[in-house]
């Protein structure tokens, strides 16, 4: 299978009767999306029936999908758009389309789906949906999916891969959300964050321990030796990606409180004259972390102990952020 993947430098659950009515009645209640999955579901006969979806073809580009969410749109999106725009200008567009082409979407998708299926194997209150992932991520898509689930919710875990525009480094992410069968409302309501029962992300990103101070160099950096690195780092998010999502939706009210005591520590990419950041507590990997690093291409990250597995945080709006960084090629001067 083709490779991909490496480097974080962030310079950086039928039921029974009774268990379908408490299911049910929970949706009614709908005070507040969950936080954790509820134990009526963890508790169920029925599974919780999962659905994932990478609808890309290709390797994306853009921001940090953790810090935009949406990096399709609004004002992050049109900086994005004037990011690509200008690398073009400077030659990027055919080193970039070189990349794409090494990770085309069945290796990708292959990596993410055996990464996701073997990670909520175990878990007996969650069923993945049999094949390949789904690319029809659109409002009506969903709600024939949510219609035609065999319980009362369904999880969906919309998820895409992609390199930062500024060849910092790069994510896989998942979105993850449950929505209700029942619900007032367009069928395709049901699927709107004010209306979900569960709305949380899982993201790793792979960043440049030795980040070139220019776009160019960076790029040179990830596309040197037929873009081994670029490879062999998307390999590792992709592969990641998986049991970061099958350990968010294994966490507890307990834990999620437990989480809060952890220590903390933050990450912040330099970006078009902002400073997009991550942190929370350090949930998994505090032992790893050996050090702080700014990068010559701005930034704040942590140094790892070599060997590692970088370090996981819970972020405030119980989001998990796994951040990894891998050196590169030794960076050569460029004109950015």
């Amino acid at each position: 299978m083709g490779g991909f993947i490496a480097a974080s430098s962030k310079h950086a659950p039928v039921v029974a009767v009774a268990a379908v009515l408490l299911a049910a009645s929970s949706a009614g209640a709908k005070d507040k999306p969950w936080e954790a999955i509820p134990q009526d579901l963890r508790a169920s006969q029925e599974p919780l029936e999962l659905v994932v979806h990478l609808k890309q073809q290709e390797l994306g580009v853009g921001s940090d999908p953790g810090v935009a969410r949406d990096s399709n749109g609004g004002i992050i999106g049109a900086l994005i758009d004037a990011g690509i725009d200008s690398s073009s200008r400077k030659g990027a567009t055919a080193t970039l389309s070189a990349a794409r082409d090494i990770f085309k979407g069945p290796d990708a998708e292959a990596l993410l789906m055996d990464g996701i299926r073997e990670s909520v194997r175990p878990i007996s209150w969650i069923a993945m949906r049999e094949g390949g992932a789904l690319h029809d991520n659109g409002d009506e898509a969903k709600s024939a999916l949510l219609d035609a689930a065999r319980g009362p919710y369904l999880l969906d875990a919309d998820c895409s891969y992609s390199i930062s525009q500024r060849f910092q480094a790069v994510y896989a992410y998942c979105d993850l959300a449950i929505a209700a069968k029942s619900g007032d409302g367009k069928p395709a309501d049901r699927w709107k964050p004010a209306n979900l029962r569960f709305s949380h992300f899982v993201e790793t990103e792979v960043a440049l321990l030795n980040p070139a101070s220019g776009i160019q160099g960076r790029r040179a950096q990830w596309t040197a030796n037929s873009a081994a690195l670029l490879r062999s780092s998307l390999e590792r998010a992709l592969a990641k990606v998986g049991p970061l999502l099958a350990q968010r939706l294994l966490m507890t009210e307990g834990d999620l409180l437990a989480a809060k005591a952890k220590p903390k520590a933050r990450f912040v990419t330099a970006y078009v004259g902002m400073g997009l950041e991550h942190k929370g507590q350090v949930i998994d990997g505090f032992d790893n972390i050996v050090g702080k690093h700014h990068p010559n291409a701005g930034g704040l990250m942590l140094l790892y102990k070599a060997g590692t597995d970088g370090a996981l945080l819970l972020e405030k709006d119980n989001n998990f952020y796994h951040n990894f960084a891998v050196e590169g090629p030794e960076p050569e001067a460029d004109a950015d």
